[in-house]
C-alpha cells in the first residue's frame, strides 16, 4: 500500500477522490460522515512537497477549504507526514457533525 491509498484506506472516509493535481503529483480529496473533509496534495509548489511532505487543507461540506474550523483556524497545514495526515485524518473525522449553514436573507427577518 502506498502513502496515499493509506490515506483513503482510513476507515473514517466515507467518500474519496483521487486526481492528479495540475502542478504535478496527486490531489486527493476525502469526505467524513460528520460532513468535513481533507484535501491531501504533495507537488513541488505544496508546503513541504519539495521535501516529500504532504499539505492539507480542513474541507467544509461542501468540499471548500474551511479557514474557520476547530483543528487549526487556518484551513491549510504543510510539511506534513504520511503519519502526521493520518492523525489530522482522524482528528478531523472525530469533530461534531458539520451541519450546513442555513443563511437568511434580510426578508426572512
Amino acid at each position: 500500500m502506498n502513502e496515499v491509498e493509506r490515506f483513503y484506506e482510513n476507515p473514517n472516509v466515507a467518500h474519496y477522490d483521487l486526481t492528479p493535481h495540475p502542478a504535478g503529483g496527486t490531489h486527493l480529496r476525502v469526505a467524513f460522515e460528520n460532513g468535513w473533509g481533507v484535501s491531501v496534495i504533495r507537488h513541488q509548489y505544496s508546503y513541504g512537497g519539495r521535501e516529500g511532505l504532504f499539505e492539507i487543507g480542513i474541507l467544509n461540506e461542501d468540499g471548500h477549504i474551511e479557514y474557520d474550523n476547530p483543528v487549526n483556524g487556518d484551513g491549510v497545514i504543510g510539511w506534513l507526514t504520511a503519519q502526521d495526515v493520518v492523525a489530522y485524518m482522524n482528528v478531523i473525522a472525530s469533530l461534531s457533525k458539520r451541519e450546513k449553514a442555513v443563511e437568511q436573507s434580510s426578508e426572512d427577518v
